[in-house]
């Protein structure tokens, strides 16, 4: 593997590692270039599988990261690959293994995508700039930030790229998920689909989710589903459920090439669960703008995969007219009902511990199999073993009758205050 480490103008940079396709009358301008209107000024290939989500940085992060470029003060280089020339597309000629954001965000400045909200002096006194944009700039301005340097690192290599990648993040920032999503396999392809498909309908709606999008805890969430769901249904052994952490080891064994997929599950989250939560999502927003929280997702998705996956039944076999929103809405009555049971288990315990009639230790043991505290930690095996053992007593094992009784009930209760 050779490395080589050059500094480059930002000129030079829209010239031959421009990261978007800018205005080409922009670029001619920048490039002394005559370039026509169809032409492409992109360079650079951003391979999913390699970046962390586009989107994390703020303006204030954008104007923060310019005025550095103005400043001489980046030194972390771009880090890129040559594409072999059999695999090359168009005009891009390298490939991105770290340094999206840097690199989108100096070709979004010059494509006056944004402007700067920032203050800097270059020895004549500070001067603010105010939603300034790249064509806002005096013709001075504009000459020192395309005068300014940036750090390319070239690495050619033969290894796979996601090796490197890992390599130049690892001991950074990276965080589990993200160098999970750099390996080759089916499941990063999939969980990248489902997060393409359902970030804004559905994952940015979901509490504890959405708030940490750019760093793929959504794909971490659709990994997490298939992980449960794989052990805890009778699909491979129909004779024992299995209920495991949803931890790091356990996500990072379906990151592996040669793990075998179920394609059942797979196609029931992608095709079946995740659309049903649109419309819940929009229904909760319309009211007060709530989201979805993960206790009663939880709750959720252990009726919904029983009711699809094992009874193999359908909304319309309960009636014409029931959906996902009903289906929400039984599940969390059901929650709320759980929830309100273990409190009252829940207060005795606390009451014995407090006569000094059980230790710390006894009132730990007996406080973790309490649905109340666990529903909010299904990740952990033995809670996942508790909520769902529960859930199904509740149920009486049958999501279809228990839906039917759910039903028959608030009938009753609709003729009665009529």
């Amino acid at each position: 593997m050779s490395n080589l480490f050059i500094e480059v103008t930002i000129e030079d940079y829209i010239h031959k590692y421009c990261a978007l396709n800018i205005d080409v009358d922009i670029y001619n301008e920048i490039c002394l270039e005559e370039e026509q209107a169809d032409f492409r000024t992109q360079r650079l290939f951003f391979d999913p599988s390699f970046q962390r989500i586009y989107g994390a940085w703020n303006p204030k992060g954008k104007s923060k990261y310019i005025k550095s470029v103005f400043m001489d003060t980046t030194y972390t280089p771009i880090v890129l690959t040559k594409i072999r020339k059999g695999d090359q597309k168009e005009n891009l000629m390298y490939s991105c293994l770290d340094g999206q954001h840097r690199t989108t965000v100096v070709a979004e400045f010059i494509n006056n995508k944004f402007g700067i909200n920032t203050e800097m002096d270059f020895g004549k006194g500070s001067r603010k700039y105010k939603n300034t944009f790249f064509r806002d700039l005096s013709v001075k301005d504009k000459r020192r930030f395309l005068k300014s340097k940036i750090i390319i690192h070239i690495v050619e290599t033969n290894r796979p790229h996601e090796d490197v990648f890992i390599n130049i993040n690892d001991g950074a920032s990276l965080n589990a998920q993200e160098k999970r999503n750099a390996i080759q396999c089916y499941m990063a392809r999939w969980s990248r689909k489902c997060y393409d498909a359902y970030k804004d309908n559905v994952l940015e709606r979901i509490s504890g989710v959405r708030s940490k999008l750019e760093r793929m805890s959504g794909h971490e969430y659709v990994s997490k589903v298939y992980l449960s769901l794989i052990n805890q249904l009778l699909l491979n052994n129909p004779d024992e459920r299995n209920f495991v952490s949803l931890d790091n080891v356990g996500l990072d064994s379906l990151y592996n090439r040669d793990q075998k997929i179920n394609n059942k599950v797979t196609d029931y989250i992608y095709g079946d669960y995740l659309p049903s939560l649109i419309a819940v999502a929009n229904n909760l927003r319309k009211n007060k703008n709530q989201v979805i929280k993960k206790a009663d997702l939880w709750v959720f998705m252990v009726l919904h995969s029983l009711f699809t996956l094992e009874e193999n039944l359908e909304y319309s076999d309960i009636s014409q007219d029931f959906s996902s929103v009903d289906f929400w809405n039984f599940s969390c009555e059901l929650s709320n009902k759980l929830s309100s049971k273990s409190r009252l288990k829940q207060a005795i315990i606390e009451k014995k511990y407090a006569d000094g009639i059980i230790d710390a230790i006894k009132y730990g043991v007996l406080s973790a199999t309490y649905f109340h505290i666990n529903v909010s930690r299904p990740h952990v095996g033995q809670s996942s073993k508790s909520v769902f053992n529960e859930i199904r007593e509740a149920i009486d094992g049958d999501v279809y009758k228990a839906i039917k009784q759910y039903q028959a009930e608030k009938l009753r209760k609709k003729i009665a205050a009529a």
